[in-house]
């Protein structure tokens, strides 16, 4: 263990099993067989140790940690082993039939390929990467473009709102109330967007 994994620090974690303190231990080389997998290992990671034996992983965003892990294996060399490939599958949220019928192959087939009785061969393993990778593409294309819809219905009311209103004199003065439940962060709010930069290469006229 390196001498960052032998480093201590006392905390008051109550133990699941048997409620004394656990000690928080920073670990190098940590076998995540949490995940299913045999050979995803973490390094730097908080492991919270009891006298009792028990041990808990502190994982505060495991969701970013799965991406890593489903990216690092569908960029990998050497073809999906069983393992992976169920990883990456359930991490999109596909089931095995699904699966099957997205690679036009029976759901026994991926099946034996989950468990290893049979490997995918280099054909479906390309296609299957490509597949998952367009999926989550997809889905996340879905999820902008749902956001900016409701971003521009959003300031369509507000323009409605401003159009509604009706002049009155010597109100410029008038003070501006702002109640507690109105700074919710899911509010429309107006932002100002920094221009990108321009890069002018000045090797080319400038147009006139």
């Amino acid at each position: 263990m390196s001498k960052r994994g032998e480093r201590l620090r006392q905390v008051s974690r109550q133990c699941p099993s048997c409620g004394r303190r656990m000690r928080r231990t920073l670990r190098d080389h940590y076998q995540y067989v949490e995940s299913g997998l045999s050979n995803v290992f973490l390094n730097g990671v908080a492991v919270y140790e009891c006298q009792c034996s028990e041990e808990v992983l502190e994982l505060p965003r495991v969701n970013l940690l799965h991406t890593l892990i489903a990216e690092k294996l569908l960029t990998k060399s050497a073809p999906l082993d069983g393992p992976e490939l169920r990883f990456v599958r359930k991490f999109v949220g596909l089931k095995a039939v699904e699966l099957a019928e997205m690679l036009r192959v029976s759901p026994v087939t991926v099946s034996r390929w989950e468990t290893g009785e049979e490997k995918i061969g280099k054909t479906n393993d390309q296609l299957f990467r490509f597949r998952m990778v367009m999926k989550v593409v997809e889905e996340r294309k879905a999820e902008a473009e749902a956001a900016y819809r409701q971003i521009a219905d959003g300031y369509l009311d507000l323009l409605n709102e401003i159009a509604a209103l009706k002049t009155v004199e010597d109100s410029h003065n008038a003070p501006v109330n702002i109640e507690a439940e109105e700074l919710d962060s899911t509010r429309l709010v107006l932002r100002r967007f920094d221009m990108p930069d321009v890069i002018v290469d000045l090797a080319e006229p400038l147009p006139t």
